[in-house]
């Protein structure tokens, strides 16, 4: 799953306006959080995160 659309899927179930966050604003917010965001074959990979199955 996309982290991206995730994230506006769990924004919107909140009930809150403004699911779009910066890349930048993301990248260090989850670095804040303990992921390890490095590149891999050129694209941005994220570690240290795992999606939960909606029960």
């Amino acid at each position: 799953m996309d982290l991206r659309i995730a994230i506006k899927a769990w924004v919107m179930e909140q009930g809150l306006k403004r699911p779009d966050v910066a890349d930048k604003s993301l990248k260090r917010k989850l670095e804040g959080l303990g992921c390890k965001v490095s590149k891999v074959k050129g694209y941005q990979t994220l570690f240290g995160l795992a999606f939960k199955e909606a029960q």
